[in-house]
């Protein structure tokens, strides 16, 4: 764990003697979770012997879980570690969702709509066990929709767009003729055969589908996961995502 200076990229008075600092806080691979007491302390380089110290800051490392590779539309469970150094005695998780989400790719947040429904869900009741708790959370990346198509055969459509032909032809005719009655039982009979294959018994109906994915485009993640305890406390734990298309 280290602190770093950089020279402000603008300078803003703040008070009678004070200046506005940029500086980056990092963590090395190998630190532990847990929550750390940072003092931060900036040298004037024209006058050495004068210094400025700001006030201590808590610094909390989060665990990474292992990466998880999904599907859109698929979910799957992965192990993270939450931070639970400052749970209280007798602490359990009970509840997990997704807090942000990062795209690596882009180097930015994921907005509502571009999370396509994303779900982190986890157990009921997770007993804190020490500074790093691990759970098994489950990603979904939601979003594949099935639309149902119906087509019909030349038989049936024939059947169907030939009945107001033959009621039409029924009427031609005096209303004596035998051609007229002819064509009038001809009608009804096209009639009962095209409600049949309209109702699908002639078997003259298919289907078929068409699937479309409204769930997070695929990419590469970093998925953040607030954890909640019985006194309404967050915890927080990362696990990478890698999303592949369908």
């Amino acid at each position: 764990m280290s602190s770093t200076g950089t020279p402000p990229t603008s300078t803003t008075l703040s008070g009678a003697n004070g200046t506005q600092l940029i500086y980056t806080l990092s963590a090395s691979a190998a630190a532990p979770v847990g929550a750390y007491t940072v003092s931060v302390t900036a040298n004037d380089t024209a006058t050495p012997a004068l210094t400025q110290s700001a006030a201590p800051l808590t610094l909390y490392v989060v665990g990474v879980g292992n990466p998880l590779s999904l599907a859109q539309g698929a979910s799957g469970t992965e192990s993270a570690f939450f931070n639970t150094t400052t749970a209280a005695s007798g602490a359990t998780l009970g509840s997990f969702s997704c807090s942000n989400v990062w795209n690596a790719t882009t180097k930015a947040l994921l907005t509502s709509s571009q999370l396509g429904g994303m779900i982190c869900s986890g157990p009921k009741s997770v007993a804190v066990t020490g500074a790093s708790t691990s759970v098994p959370i489950t990603i979904s990346t939601a979003g594949n929709v099935t639309a149902q198509l119906q087509r019909s055969n030349a038989i049936s459509m024939a059947a169907l767009l030939g009945i107001p032909l033959f009621a039409m032809i029924g009427w031609v005719g005096s209303r004596k003729s035998p051609r007229r009655n002819f064509f009038r039982f001809l009608g009804l009979i096209v009639l009962l055969v095209g409600a049949s294959f309209a109702s699908g018994c002639g078997g003259s109906f298919s289907s078929s589908s068409k699937t479309s994915s409204t769930g997070i485009a695929p990419g590469s993640y970093l998925v953040q996961v607030v954890a909640t305890d019985q006194n309404n406390n967050n915890y927080y734990a990362v696990i990478p995502l890698e999303v592949s298309s369908n």
